[in-house]
């Protein structure tokens, strides 16, 4: 099980030293954006009523009282639950309850970003309210910081290129079309699930989801929510790397060659194997059941969330490019500022796992530079996540 504080804040973080650690300060007017979101998910007036109205298992707090001088953000209890990082390192995740879980997800955000389209002529008049309410000033100033540390880190992994893919992604994540309404922060610490205390798997479970902390939604890329919570699912349904086998084997029997060549074995065996295998992940808290249970969530969440969105934008490849450099660049943050949660080495940026994970997230934005159109073949070949991308 990862460790109590395995997810930090969002934020800027300081990269000085081999543990990361959150420097954002608090904005008191973050509140103010969460309680307006709040009130607006639950007016019966607002574009985003449908959506809580249709999706009754999935559930937001409901803002009770809001006042800036004491800084207080008063929301309805809806119980103590676990978030989704501990309720899936728990007997309760089961392939049903992980069914279930990706169908709710799928459904909300899929029904959360075609509710409101914040481009084009002739918006109607709840919809611009809407815009002009919850503009979010700090959003760009975090993004930027977010993508320093993004090249940060593509560096201190060794990648040769990583300022030429730095320019790449922060072109398309700071050029990005805000056409839809967006979570903006959407990870298993702001999911919280409710089920019932047993592993016991029935029919017609009625496991629900709580969304919590909304203070950086807004109008926004749709694929940005998708590829955070891609970036947490991405992190463990592969075998640990360090344990497979495979890797036992290939480095008993190439250490002799590589300690000729004055090689690492540990970091280059990391790379190499990574690289041709596809096993991505490197989580040694996962086991086969849960990994399987977890591509059984990843599963339902990208084929319901395609069966229930609407037009979010005019062209489906600039779409798909974007959604697979917003998944690179949140891989290579999740991979150092989630460290905890799926590798157990003391270091974080000295850590071989961390950097065999953010090359793999560098080959990714390889595979996309340049083209006008995803090469699905390409980007399955450096990173198999990439299929559940195919069905957006």
């Amino acid at each position: 099980m990862p460790p109590d504080d395995h997810f930090a804040p969002f934020g800027f973080f300081d990269v000085d030293d081999d543990h990361p650690r959150s420097t954002l300060t608090h904005f008191p007017n973050l509140q103010t954006i969460e309680a307006k979101v709040l009130t607006a998910l639950h007016d019966t007036t607002s574009p985003l009523y449908p959506v809580t109205a249709s999706c009754k298992d999935v559930l937001v707090p409901e803002l009770i009282h809001h006042a800036l001088s004491p800084n207080l953000l008063v929301k309805t209890d809806l119980g103590d639950h676990p978030s989704m990082d501990r309720f899936i390192f728990s007997p309760l995740f089961t392939q049903l309850r992980a069914k279930r879980l990706g169908l709710l997800l799928g459904e909300f955000l899929g029904k959360l970003h075609s509710a409101v389209r914040f481009v084009g002529e002739d918006q109607p008049k709840p919809t611009v309210r809407l815009r002009r309410l919850l503009i979010n000033s700090y959003m760009e100033p975090t993004l930027q910081g977010v993508l320093g540390a993004t090249g940060t880190y593509l560096r201190m992994a060794g990648v040769e290129d990583h300022e030429d893919l730095l320019k790449m992604a922060s072109e398309m994540w700071l050029g990005r079309e805000k056409s839809a309404f967006c979570k903006g922060n959407i990870s298993f610490g702001t999911l919280q699930v409710v089920s019932k205390d047993s592993d016991e798997e029935v029919e017609g479970d009625q496991t629900r989801v709580i969304i919590c902390d909304w203070e950086f939604a807004g109008p926004g890329h749709p694929a940005v929510d998708l590829a955070q919570m891609g970036s947490y699912l991405f992190l463990l349904p592969f075998p640990s790397l360090r344990n497979s086998p495979i890797v036992r084997y290939v480095t008993r029997l190439f250490r002799p060659l590589l300690r000729a060549f004055g090689l690492a074995t540990d970091t280059t065996l990391m790379q190499i194997v990574g690289a041709h295998l596809h096993l991505a992940s490197l989580s040694p808290h996962t086991d086969g059941q849960r990994r399987a249970a977890v591509a059984t969530l990843a599963d339902g969440l990208y084929r319901t969330y395609n069966s229930h969105l609407g037009s979010i934008t005019d062209d489906d490849d600039c779409y798909r490019l974007s959604l697979l450099v917003f998944h690179a660049c949140e891989m290579i943050t999740a991979s150092v500022w989630k460290h905890a949660f799926w590798c157990d080495c003391e270091g974080v940026l000295s850590c071989s796992h961390t950097r065999a994970m953010i090359r793999v997230a560098a080959g990714l934005l390889r595979s996309v530079k340049g083209r006008r159109r995803v090469d699905w073949a390409e980007a399955e070949r450096v990173s198999g996540w990439t299929r559940y991308y195919r069905m957006t």
